[in-house]
């Protein structure tokens, strides 16, 4: 967290320091954003949804020409998900070392959440017309570099039951 906070005074530094520069070639921007962020990933049971997430970042633009223009900036954006199932049980046959036996497992009341973010480093190029008076058309295109920061989860509400059955003296085992 300290890195960031140093990056972000760093680059608003460095904006203070450019707005002596000519205008004309410099656009700095400020922006934030909030919805639906979830982590993509699958699962084989239960449900995984998005959640709510947001993001913060500063941005700079250099004119090329009148029409287009290059840009770069620093973002941090926050994701989060939610995975939960009911019910799950799965059997499978194992050895202890010198027993064969049949291991049986039940996970009930699942519930997964999981936070990340990003600090994402954005690469665009920009286009703009005028279109009438001070308004102007633009279309932008770019990638965008996510370095993960910080990531964690929190499993609660489970209870899981393992058992093992052992034919050869025909005794399950708690």
């Amino acid at each position: 967290m300290k890195k960031i906070l140093t990056l972000t005074l760093t680059a608003l530094l460095a904006v203070g320091n450019l707005t002596a520069q000519d205008q004309s070639k410099h656009e700095f921007s400020l922006w934030g954003t909030g919805g639906l962020s979830a982590l993509n990933y699958s699962t084989d049971v239960g449900d995984s949804k998005g959640g709510l997430g947001s993001s913060l970042g500063i941005g700079y633009s250099y004119s090329l020409t009148d029409q287009w223009s290059i840009g770069t900036g620093l973002e941090l954006s926050f994701h989060n998900s939610k995975t939960t199932f009911d019910s799950y049980s799965d059997s499978y046959a194992s050895n202890d070392g010198e027993y064969d036996f049949d291991f049986y497992t039940t996970v009930s009341g699942y519930e997964e959440k999981q936070n990340a973010a990003f600090l994402n480093i954005p690469v665009v190029a920009q286009f703009q017309t005028p279109v009438s008076g001070e308004n102007k058309f633009y279309a932008s295109g770019g990638i965008k570099i996510g370095i993960p920061v910080t990531g964690k989860y929190e499993i609660s509400n489970t209870t899981m039951k393992n058992s093992g059955y052992y034919p050869i003296w025909d005794v399950d085992m708690y």
